[in-house]
């Protein structure tokens, strides 16, 4: 007697697939050799993975890829370092380019870090040694910079009027975009990997190669926190209001801080993955993650659990989904978002 399939939505997508590959192997391929396993293993991967939640659209904005790209809070645009044709703002309603951005004419940039502001205003795009400001209603460059040392990564305040950005030299930079001024120099022990900053630029998190990550008081030069990891602090994130805060270290964990109580809300061990893109869903209580298993979480942050997830599509049902998710942005109604991955492919999904 072959075993009955009574409820399959009752089952995990794991939990489905070892089901189904066991029935598979014990009733139909008992004796067939190790290859057809890894075919039916595969099979039956793609048709879990086609039961998930799908993108709503998609479109692609590098055919080759990217090394960098962000989304704007708003989902209003996306951004993007192109591996083989440089810096480009797009539209992320129409699916248009608007803009080619470039640090030297007739030569394509490699950029290594990109962002926008919370309003989608005031772009930044940034090589190694570079980094320039532009006015995304014009498409004209505002600041164009020498950097130090090394660009690791860069954040924009609500209205683009200020920056942070992180250097390999262990500083990061606050600047005034508008007044092209540096106005604080935050330091670590090591390496600055990420920064992010509040909507109205008073407070950024930095997080480092040193272990660690701190909230800083950007305009009284003040450290406020810091927190110790057992790894390199590879992504931090703030709420806009900035009471919220992110802190993921790479392949040990990930937290969510109350920046007012100073309590931690949410902390789980995070060992076999790494978190590579966070944004707080505005007035819901809740973040959406992106991490290297190629899926999207929302945790509802009062709950300290998900409650729901999206994994991203392979190109097709043989090829997996192996791109890294690059940035997330809620549109302002909240009723859906969108991701940006290495491969330069946006994805528009439903709550």
């Amino acid at each position: 007697m072959h075993p009955k399939i009574d409820s399959l939505h009752d089952h995990s997508c794991l939990t489905l697939h070892l089901y189904l590959y066991r029935y598979l192997r014990d009733h139909w391929f008992c004796n067939a050799p190790a290859r057809l396993h890894f075919a039916i293993l595969t099979l039956v991967g793609a048709l879990c993975a086609c039961s998930a939640d799908s993108p709503s659209s998609s479109s692609t904005q590098a055919v080759q890829g990217i090394y960098a790209g962000s989304i704007s809070a708003n989902a209003k645009f996306s951004l993007i370092g192109s591996i083989n044709h440089g810096g480009s703002l797009w539209d992320l309603s129409s699916k248009e380019r608007l803009y080619d951005w470039n640090h030297q004419s007739g030569d394509y940039s490699h950029l290594v870090a990109t962002a926008l502001s919370h309003n989608g205003d005031i772009a930044v795009t940034a090589d190694q040694r570079r980094f320039v400001f532009w006015k995304t209603a014009t498409g004209e460059s505002i600041g164009f910079w020498s950097a130090p040392d090394k660009v690791l990564d860069v954040s924009l305040s609500g209205d683009g009027t200020f920056a942070l950005v992180a250097l390999k030299d262990y500083s990061a930079l606050y600047i005034n975009v508008k007044e092209g001024q540096i106005l604080n120099k935050f330091h670590h022990q090591g390496a600055i990997q990420t920064v992010s900053l509040s909507a109205d630029g008073t407070l950024g998190i930095t997080g480092s190669h040193d272990r660690s990550a701190v909230l800083w008081d950007l305009v009284g030069n003040k450290e406020l926190q810091r927190w110790k990891f057992d790894n390199t602090v590879n992504l931090v994130r703030i709420s806009a209001d900035g009471n919220l805060a992110m802190l993921s270290s790479q392949h040990d964990k990930f937290m969510i801080w109350d920046i007012n109580t100073q309590q931690v809300l949410i902390e789980k061990e995070n060992r076999s993955k790494t978190i590579t893109a966070a944004v707080f869903i505005p007035n819901q209580n809740a973040i959406l993650i992106g991490d290297s298993m190629q899926q999207i979480e929302r945790w509802d942050i009062s709950e300290q659990k998900i409650s729901k997830n999206w994994r991203l599509p392979g190109k097709n049902m043989w090829r997996p989904a192996r791109a890294k998710i690059y940035d997330i942005g809620v549109s302002d109604n909240g009723e859906r978002f969108f991701s940006i991955t290495s491969e330069g492919v946006v994805q528009e999904w439903e709550f």
